[in-house]
């Protein structure tokens, strides 16, 4: 027995496609609800915010694309939300280290990161991006998305914590979606964010 999935964004494309005559011959649909913003623009803040607020970059939100995806057709007990296990991040910040807003920019994105200028892996946030080195933690809860701000250096980092997956994980199962999914594994080598995850989806219950 084979499974045929696919992943998934929103947009003209995704609008194009008949999902009535395409959901039945798919096993699950992985909706792509990350990579909001990155380092390619000037553009600052949440990267994989689960829900969208006044705040946020173009209304941009998970729980948005989510329930364009349901509209479009794309049945939800069949939807899979997509969690981060990296963040992005930008140099030059004009945040003041409160909450971002929907008109925040830096001047570019990060010179450094994960092997990849801009890009970092949780386990090198969790190891290298702490307080010791001039990062604070910040986490918005309306969207329930974490940052880390470095006021010296002007660098702003969204990234995904257990908290956030938590609150991902809580609401799929609360919208009754087929479940979670993340890119990638390799970034939780220590299975912190996929223990969490695990957690909640396998429990009988989601917080109301």
């Amino acid at each position: 027995t084979y499974e045929l999935s696919t992943a998934v964004g929103v947009g003209p494309k995704a609008a194009q496609i008949v999902w009535k005559a395409v959901a039945p011959k798919m096993d699950n649909m992985f909706a792509m609800t990350y990579d909001f913003l990155g380092g390619w623009g000037t553009q600052t803040g949440h990267q994989t915010n689960l829900h969208a607020t006044d705040r946020s970059w173009w209304g941009m939100g998970a729980d948005v694309f989510i329930n364009q995806m349901i509209e479009v057709g794309i049945p939800k007990e069949k939807l899979v939300l997509g969690a981060a296990f990296y963040g992005r991040g930008w140099e030059g910040s004009e945040f003041d280290g409160s909450l971002p807003s929907a008109d925040l920019a830096s001047e570019k994105g990060a010179s450094f990161g994960s092997g990849e200028p801009g890009y970092f892996m949780y386990w090198d946030l969790r190891t290298n991006y702490s307080k010791e080195q001039g990062y604070e933690y910040g986490y918005d809860e309306e969207s329930h998305a974490p940052f880390l701000w470095n006021a010296e250096k002007k660098v702003f980092i969204s990234f995904e914590d257990k908290r956030s997956v938590k609150a991902k994980a809580e609401w799929a199962k609360q919208q009754g979606l087929a479940g979670v999914f993340t890119w990638e594994l390799s970034g939780d080598p220590d299975d912190e964010l996929t223990e969490v995850i695990h957690q909640v989806l396998s429990s009988k219950t989601a917080k109301n």
